[in-house]
């Protein structure tokens, strides 16, 4: 994590109509090449990727896998897609799990939030508009769930674990109109700051390097 505050800039794009999600959500016509579901790094090339040192043990996923970030817009509205993957020692990213947000609805209902908060399921309150929420500020935080693709996903020794990081998910995951007017397809950006750090909680049965 960089000692000083740092923004690094998330554009929005179309890599990702060669992808798993491109491939699920369109029944295979936006992802001709079979390569696109099975391999993300066509994708990721509108992203930021996170990527871990190679895993020594079999790792599995034990639980709910939540993701915070801290994110700034220039829009009135973004939005967020992540993804965790499973790269493999050839370079192949494979998507094992996957969640999007809009940033006006992440408020969260506190109420209904238990003493684990890194590890359940965040409660949503109705929509929030920014101007509701943070009208003299860029600045926002997120917080939501990944669903698994499949049960107990897991790494084996030698891969590794990487998180990417989107502002846009075509053609499966974009927000609904009219935030998705709202957010003007512009650039967002991930603050890196120790003081509010971004994270994800991925429990698994072993430390992950």
């Amino acid at each position: 994590m960089p000692r000083d505050r740092l923004e690094l800039p998330v554009p929005p794009g179309v890599s990702t109509v060669c992808s798993r999600d491109a491939a699920q959500g369109s029944a295979g016509i936006f992802s001709p090449l079979d390569v696109c579901a099975k391999d993300s790094r066509v994708a990721e090339g509108n992203a930021l990727t996170f990527t871990s040192r190679a895993m020594t043990e079999p790792t599995a996923i034990f639980g709910p896998i939540n993701v915070h970030l801290n994110a700034i817009r220039d829009a009135t509205d973004g939005y967020w897609s992540v993804t965790v993957n499973d790269v493999a020692p050839d370079g192949t990213s494979t998507v094992l799990s996957t969640g999007q947000l809009p940033a006006s609805i992440r408020a969260v209902d506190e109420a209904r939030v238990c003493a684990r908060r890194a590890a359940i399921t965040p409660h949503r309150s109705i929509r929030s508009p920014w101007t509701a929420c943070c009208p003299s500020s860029r600045e926002t935080r997120s917080r939501w769930i990944l669903r698994s693709s499949r049960p107990r996903p897991r790494w084996h020794p030698e891969h590794r674990l990487r998180v990417d990081v989107f502002t846009a998910n075509p053609p499966k995951a974009l927000a609904f109109r009219p935030m998705l007017n709202a957010t003007e397809f512009k650039t967002q950006y991930l603050r890196f700051d120790p003081d509010t750090p971004s994270f994800i909680n991925l429990p698994t049965n072993r430390p992950i390097g």
